[in-house]
């Protein structure tokens, strides 16, 4: 097996069958925000920029804003004691519930509804244009 910070090897017999050309790392969310990569040629130009952060941001609190008030309103109506116990011990029952949540329904929802706002190219003056827009306006 690989060391520390290196990525295992494969073992058998389809070890000669693979060709390992780079490894990506991911630290975050950022891989919601990817650009789209292009299936034609895979070393070739991504089809459109990552989304500036300040719209990932924006995004994902479009998300876990409302998602996280419901949340808290439904808890704290349906089980009435869940106010007195420790705040530590509710933020763990909620982001335990609602991580999920966000990771695999929120968050792809919200990001295909902004994919248009998202993606909006840049002008040269980094201000965005909307599609089909002049780029005098």
């Amino acid at each position: 097996m690989g060391g520390v910070g290196r990525a295992p090897r494969l073992a058998g017999p389809g070890e000669g069958l693979v060709v390992e050309r780079s490894v990506t790392r991911r630290t975050g969310i950022e891989g919601w925000f990817d650009a789209p990569v292009r299936q034609d040629e895979p070393s070739g130009p991504p089809l459109l920029q990552a989304p500036p952060r300040w719209k990932q941001s924006v995004a994902i609190w479009l998300g876990f804003f409302p998602v996280n008030l419901v949340f808290t309103l439904l808890v704290a109506w349906l089980v009435p004691a869940f106010r007195e116990l420790p705040l530590a011990v509710q933020v763990l029952a909620s982001t335990l519930v609602l991580t999920p949540v966000m990771s695999f329904w929120v968050l792809p929802w919200v990001t295909g509804r902004l994919r248009g706002w998202l993606h909006t190219p840049r002008t040269r003056s980094g201000r965005s244009r909307r599609a089909g827009g002049t780029q005098g306006s």
